[in-house]
This record gives structure tokens, C-alpha cells and sequence, in this order.
């Protein structure tokens, strides 16, 4: 049973990082395109190799840097901040 409740803590630990891996994404996208330099849909079996890719930097950027919404606008703000502390 213990292990049962541990793994269930681990899947909606990975669910979360997921979803904030999401966000980070789709902020990475809003900004590129708005640098001119917009990123291209890939086809889905291209997709999946990638995706892997993606969430771990979007890990690792986790790990330093926080990414909220700034004014009503919903403008993104990044800001610097220690590792291990979010």
C-alpha cells in the first residue's frame, strides 16, 4: 500500500511538471513569434521525440527562473531566481 500512495505522489508530481512544461512552451512560441522568428509545427510523429526534449529544458529553465503573467494584459515575466527555491 505504501508504494501504491508513493507512486501516486510521483505521477501527479510528473502530471504538474508536465503542465507547467506546457506553459513554458507555449510562452517560448508567443515569444518567438512575436521576435519574428515564429516556431513551425511539427508533424506528430516528429512530435513525440521532441517533446521529450522540450520538457526537459523546460525543466531545467523551472529551475532557475519563474514565468508569470505580468499586467491584466497577460504580458509573460521572467525573472531570475536560485535554484531549488521554486
Amino acid at each position: 500500500m505504501e508504494q501504491v500512495q508513493k507512486l501516486r505522489r510521483q505521477n501527479a508530481r510528473l502530471t504538474e511538471d508536465l503542465r507547467k512544461a506546457h506553459i513554458i512552451i507555449d510562452i517560448q512560441k508567443k515569444v518567438a513569434a512575436l521576435l519574428g522568428h515564429p516556431i513551425p509545427e511539427q508533424d506528430p510523429e516528429e512530435k513525440s521525440s521532441c517533446c521529450i526534449e522540450s520538457i526537459n529544458q523546460a525543466y531545467s529553465a523551472k529551475n532557475r527562473f519563474v514565468v508569470g503573467l505580468g499586467s491584466s494584459l497577460g504580458e509573460p515575466q521572467v525573472k531570475g531566481v536560485e535554484k531549488g527555491s521554486i
